[in-house]
């Protein structure tokens, strides 16, 4: 952020003064760069910044995030609320801040919310986890983001949470199919199945529950006939049949495609 302040799609008033204001912290104080940085890390939270939040942001970060808050709140760009959460002043400016972090330090406040927010969710079972992870989505960490996406999917559909399912599901199923993922793929279709079927989309949920049946009769396939090759090249059949019972498996293979 720092030397690229300026705030474009706020009012020009607003934006003038925040930005001399940020401006002025990054450059009058050593303390400074870092809390540009705490200022650039809270922009990316996906979630409310309470009490309880920042402390895990802070010992995920190895550093408390207190004097930072403290320094944006005399400068008016954060403000506390009764409760003692605190958010931006302006939602724009904070969406602005946000898509100027340069792309390493994205990545590592990322991967601090995540952080975060799996020691929360040790203390609220899973509240968190389709937020933690959509922040390692962005972290570019595609492995432990699916999992932690299908987790998501499957515990906000026990509670009975169809929007926060399907949200996770369809973000899991394209992240998956990024990463030709089939197996994870056909989970993703089915908890999105399920939360259709909980909103009464028969019809949807029907076509999604379907092609992940598909999917996994599919991958149950792949995985038969490769053991099924993988014997038959050990063997002393001859070369003939073991040509027959490749031309079988492809058709088997094929029948599901």
């Amino acid at each position: 952020l720092k030397g690229d302040h300026q705030l474009g799609s706020l009012p020009s008033g607003l934006r003038s003064l925040w930005s001399d204001r940020i401006e002025r912290v990054a450059s009058a104080d050593e303390n400074g760069a870092y809390w540009i940085d705490a200022l650039q890390g809270l922009s990316l939270s996906r979630i409310t910044l309470s009490k309880k939040v920042l402390k895990a942001a802070g010992r995920a970060l190895g550093e408390p995030l207190d004097e930072a808050v403290s320094a944006w709140e005399r400068e008016g760009l954060l403000i506390r609320a009764p409760d003692g959460s605190i958010r931006f002043c302006h939602s724009e400016m904070r969406r602005e801040i946000a898509s100027k972090v340069p792309p390493e330090v994205s990545s590592r406040w990322h991967m601090v919310w995540a952080a975060a927010l799996a020691r929360l969710d040790e203390e609220q079972s899973g509240r968190y986890g389709l937020e933690r992870g959509l922040h390692l989505v962005d972290a570019k960490e595609p492995e432990e983001a699916l999992s932690v996406l299908l987790d998501s999917a499957e515990h906000s559909y026990n509670w009975g949470q169809t929007h926060r399912t399907a949200k996770a599901a369809v973000t899991a199923e394209e992240l998956a199919r990024r990463h030709n993922d089939a197996i994870r793929v056909a989970w993703a279709l089915r908890w999105q199945g399920g939360a259709a079927l909980a909103a009464g989309r028969v019809d949807d949920a029907d076509r999604l529950l379907d092609s992940a049946r598909r999917m996994f009769d599919r991958e149950r396939v792949l995985v038969g006939v490769g053991a099924t090759l993988e014997a038959l090249a050990g063997s002393r059949i001859s070369r003939a049949a073991y040509d027959a019972a490749v031309e079988l498996c492809t058709y088997g293979v094929e029948a599901y495609r």
